[in-house]
């Protein structure tokens, strides 16, 4: 018999696209199919992870379009996601039952080896890498959880901890989602590595991530700091902006005195809300990373 899936497509306006991206993110929202008639072509040269069906460009809407699937034993409720979108007046959507195309497999062509600042590589499980250099080689599929390395948020951070990071730092990495952050800490000398998510699922993942990469992390299922009960050297925060901004007022009790604040997952516009969060609560803005309309802060105590 035949598969069947829910796939729900999304069409919207170039200027509505980072709100309907942050909208996806903050509801757990990480795998998905991008249309955007503006990429001359899949966009592998800059190492997104997401995939394209080159025959839609033929009759391509001038603006971006998003397909989300889920099968009948999924949690997902695709009907309930297209009611907010529509309601929050983010972009149109439709939604329908389609035959299984095997989707689960063709987006795999797009998936290439990724080398993400001057250590770190990500690799798809079913691509070989000569690893000449002696990098750290991070194994990891695609999956429902945020993090491949594509999007701009995760590779910032990437490049960010690699450049922050000292041998036998001790990390938190609060919403880990798929834990790829947290593995690359461990890889790269940190000495102990915490997790942390308030999903379930991507605390599953996350481990399993880990375990493949034999990576020891200890992940927790955690409301930001609410299971956590030790400091880090270097707390990573790759969420949204709002969500930030409350991390930032509980992140002294958790941070060494010392300690570096990496955080992302900040849409440009809403930069100025998370610094603004920094300096009330007595922090310095070390360096500011922004790439296309996304922004990761680098932060430490000014009293230190």
């Amino acid at each position: 018999m035949e598969n069947k899936w829910n796939e729900l497509t999304i069409i919207c306006q170039y200027d509505l696209w980072p709100r309907l991206e942050e909208f996806l993110y903050e509801k757990d929202l990480y795998s998905f199919e991008l249309i955007d008639p503006r990429m001359e072509n899949i966009d592998n040269d800059s190492n997104r992870w997401d995939f394209i069906e080159e025959d839609i460009f033929k009759d391509a809407f001038d603006g971006i379009t998003v397909k989300l699937y889920s099968s009948d034993d999924d949690a997902l409720d695709l009907k309930e996601i297209s009611k907010e979108i529509e309601n929050k007046k983010l972009g149109k959507t439709y939604l329908e039952l389609i035959d299984d195309q095997d989707w689960r497999n063709n987006w795999k062509a797009f998936y290439e080896v990724q080398e993400i600042g001057p250590k770190v590589v990500i690799k798809p499980s079913w691509e070989s890498y000569d690893n000449k250099e002696d990098k750290v080689v991070i194994e990891l599929d695609p999956g429902m959880a945020f993090g491949t390395g594509g999007h701009e948020t995760t590779r910032m951070c990437l490049e960010l901890l690699q450049k922050y990071l000292k041998a036998d730092d001790k990390i938190l990495d609060i919403g880990c989602g798929s834990g790829i952050l947290s593995v690359a800490g461990k890889l790269l000398g940190a000495s102990k590595v915490i997790g942390a998510d308030l999903d379930e699922k991507a605390v599953e993942i996350s481990k399993k991530n880990a375990d493949h990469n034999k990576a020891d992390v200890d992940f927790k299922t955690s409301n930001l700091f609410s299971e956590i009960d030790s400091k880090g050297d270097l707390i990573i925060a790759n969420i949204v902006a709002e969500i930030i901004v409350v991390l930032i007022d509980q992140v002294r009790d958790y941070l060494e005195a010392d300690g570096t604040l990496i955080c992302s997952g900040i849409i440009e516009e809403k930069s100025a809300l998370v610094e603004e969060a920094l300096e009330k609560n007595g922090f310095e803005l070390v360096e500011k990373m922004t790439e296309n309309e996304w922004v990761a802060l680098v932060a430490r105590d000014k009293h230190a």
